[in-house]
């Protein structure tokens, strides 16, 4: 991780700007106590000369930044400082600015969403001023749709995470990236990820509706690959492919495992023999041995099968081509 410069906040290592402050996560810009005017570093707790916390300074050199958020902070009660390390969790009195949210702002005017103070909300519209969703901002609650808008840029580590009543969420175009197990154990949520984001964190989607119907998929695609031919199991546990159930294909792969997840390591005797319609066959690695005749009189086949397999007598006899690699 790599500390912003300007504002202290830890950041990814690929971050080239600050989501807190706005500024160059590498450049340091001085920042100035709004009291006192002492000079105030990214490590400092308290102004050195009249002691102000550093979490009410302005987090900006840039004059007009400095009074929206000094503005902001007396208008909104429910504001949070961009460097402050404690949240707001007592909703103010007053109205906000974003209803429900604990909130910071950016050195551009614009909003990082904390956290939801209120976790029993059902439904929520972020609107389109706001620019990141901070880490575990939503997490655990019990959130069932969520509306999202463009403008929004940054979706950061576990902002979903266990919303295990989540159904609906929209990722708008705008949003780049998509941080560590964003939407882990969202059960019910089905979601799509636009091809906008270009950064997608570890486990990301882990758990959802979407990805247990994916892996239910890729799992059916495999059973049936797998069906496409015939076994034999030998004591060992291992299985022999030994025919086909549908002689109408043309070009096969032999799975490393069959239907039922046996490893799958020799292929047995005329096991496809004089098959004229088979054009193309992939033997894997894990096949160490190829039994008498099982390929001979194949005479359209092209087969691709590893050089170190054992190969009986006459295995390849009268094929268009072996290649081993």
């Amino acid at each position: 991780m790599k500390i912003c410069k300007n504002c202290g906040k830890q950041l990814k290592d690929t971050a080239k700007f600050c989501y807190f402050c706005g500024n160059k996560a590498d450049e340091e810009i001085k920042r100035f106590c709004d009291d006192c005017g002492a000079e105030i570093t990214g490590e400092m707790t308290f102004c050195p000369e009249c002691g102000k916390h550093v979490s009410d300074v302005s987090a900006y050199t840039d004059a007009d930044a400095a009074g929206r958020s000094a503005e902001t902070a007396q208008s909104d009660p429910h504001f949070v400082p961009i460097s402050a390390s404690v949240e707001i969790s007592t909703p103010p009195t007053t109205e906000k600015i974003l209803p429900g949210f604990n909130y910071s702002v950016t050195s551009s005017g614009r909003y990082v969403i904390v956290s939801m103070w209120d976790k029993f909300l059902t439904e929520v519209d972020i609107p389109s001023s706001v620019e990141v969703i901070g880490p575990k901002a939503f997490e655990g609650s019990r959130l069932i749709n969520v509306t999202l808008h463009e403008g929004l840029r940054m979706i950061d580590d576990r902002a979903f995470a266990d919303c295990k009543l989540l159904t609906s969420i929209a990722i708008p175009d705008s949003v780049n990236f998509i941080g560590n197990e964003v939407f882990v154990n969202c059960e019910k949520l089905d979601i799509t990820i636009p091809d906008s984001v270009s950064h997608i964190g570890e486990n990301a989607v882990l758990n959802t509706f979407s990805d247990n119907r994916i892996k239910a998929e890729i799992e059916a695609k495999r059973v049936a690959a797998a069906n496409i031919f015939k076994y034999v199991q030998n004591e060992q546990g291992d299985v022999t492919v030994v025919g086909l159930n549908d002689e109408s294909v043309t070009k096969v792969v032999i799975p490393d495992k069959d239907a039922e997840m046996r490893p799958v390591t020799g292929i047995g005797e005329r096991a496809f023999f004089k098959n004229k319609n088979l054009v193309e066959i992939v033997v894997p690695e894990c096949v160490t041995a190829v039994g008498k005749d099982a390929f001979a009189g194949c005479k359209n086949l092209v087969v691709k099968i590893s050089k170190n397999a054992k190969f009986g007598k006459n295995a390849f006899g009268g094929c268009k081509e072996v290649i081993t690699f």
